[in-house]
């Protein structure tokens, strides 16, 4: 028998689909940011943009390649967006097997890949009391309004009895504070 032509589809109809099919179109945003990952895969690849050139192989070899160079979490982003626009592809009838049989969202390329677990990022330590005095005072004075009233408001956010907080804020703000008047504080 003769071999089964399958029609090529770039990453942009897939994402055309993707616009069309949600009731609130995606934000720019969100556009963007899969068709950036999508092209860093077909960069890395070194296959060119076609949606239905993507094996099993691919995907395992892809998040193998961003677990070592790149991490857990930015593995997990990027494969996490690359899996949703293959099930776009397959919701779409973009995707078939050799044979010319539609394949379902359950069955694409990427329904294999277990996502990396997220980690947990480093802990931010808290200001000390002479860090945090120093940054109110240079808020308290300063022209633009969400940097005055940002930070004094991030820093009341502080409280002793919540965990991962050092209550310094607090302190700070009082005393940053002091000698401000009405119209200062």
């Amino acid at each position: 028998g003769s071999a089964i032509k399958l029609a090529a589809c770039p990453t942009e109809v897939v994402i055309q689909c993707w616009i069309t099919d949600r009731k609130n179109p995606p934000k720019a945003k969100a556009i963007k940011a899969r068709l950036s990952k999508m092209a860093a895969f077909f960069a890395w690849l070194r296959k060119p943009d076609d949606v239905t050139q993507i094996t099993p192989e691919d995907m395992q070899n892809y998040k193998e390649h961003l677990v070592r160079t790149r991490g857990n979490n930015h593995a997990r982003a990027h494969l996490f967006d690359i899996c949703a626009v293959l099930r776009v592809a397959a919701d779409n009838g973009k995707l078939r097997d050799a044979a010319g049989k539609l394949i379902t969202k359950k069955d694409t390329p990427a329904s294999a890949i277990t996502l990396p677990a997220k980690r947990d990022g480093l802990p931010r330590p808290a200001f000390s009391d002479d860090e945090a005095r120093t940054l109110l005072l240079a808020a308290r004075d300063h022209p633009l309004p969400i940097v005055k009233w940002g930070t004094r408001l991030g820093a009341a956010d502080t409280d002793p009895g919540v965990p991962g907080t050092t209550g310094a804020g607090d302190h700070a703000l009082a005393t940053a504070s002091v000698g401000q008047g009405a119209e200062g504080a």
